[in-house]
């Protein structure tokens, strides 16, 4: 088997440490690599919790995952998850627009979800924008709410329940602070927030 992110052949030895994790689909240089200077728990504005911080290999990983059609990559990403989903009652990813979805072919953030079998709610949608990695600071600071709640989906069972809300990248926290106060209208218990990474 090969690393997913180098290539090169796995050296897997069977210790008493490794004998009953899932097997890795990473090299030890590549995952030390990705781990360099972690991040877990800040607040802002609600508990949010990061598992990798952004350096230049994680920016490689997100790069060739998201823009690259790299699907195997979530597997990666799943790996370094580790959190109680179940303490929620809601766990809601941050959606893509009909149109980015279209174009990429997968949601990055419900293909790490289903990796880890978690079942999550697609309860919020959004319109077309500009990535935000286009935007500037400035532009980001000024963007109007994107998000909506599908019409589908009935608001009252929201009361007083604990929401995760699940994106990929934390960057200026816009796109939280917008995925939050439209969560927030509807008289829930708790937010929380939980991101791949943190730039």
């Amino acid at each position: 088997m090969i690393c997913l992110m180098c290539h090169n052949q796995l050296q897997t030895e069977m210790t008493i440490l490794n004998m009953f994790q899932k097997e890795s689909r990473i090299c030890m240089d590549c995952r030390d690599e990705l781990l360099k200077e972690t991040n877990t728990n800040y607040e802002y504005p609600h508990e949010v919790t990061s598992f990798l911080n952004y350096n230049e290999r994680v920016a490689d990983l997100f790069h060739r995952y998201k823009f690259m059609g790299d699907n195997a990559l979530k597997e990666v990403l799943a790996s370094f998850i580790n959190h109680n989903f179940k303490s929620y009652d809601f766990v809601v990813p941050v959606p893509l627009s009909t149109k980015r979805l279209s174009e990429r072919g997968y949601n990055q953030v419900t293909e790490v979800l289903d990796c880890l079998k978690i079942k999550y709610t697609d309860m919020l949608e959004t319109a077309h924008r500009k990535r935000q990695s286009e935007r500037s600071k400035s532009e980001r600071a000024k963007s109007q709410n994107p998000f909506t709640i599908k019409g589908t989906f009935d608001v009252s069972v929201l009361k007083n329940k604990r929401i995760l809300i699940v994106d990929d990248i934390y960057t200026t926290g816009m796109t939280m602070t917008h995925a939050v106060e439209v969560l927030d209208a509807h008289e829930v218990a708790e937010i929380k927030v939980l991101t791949f990474s943190k730039v």
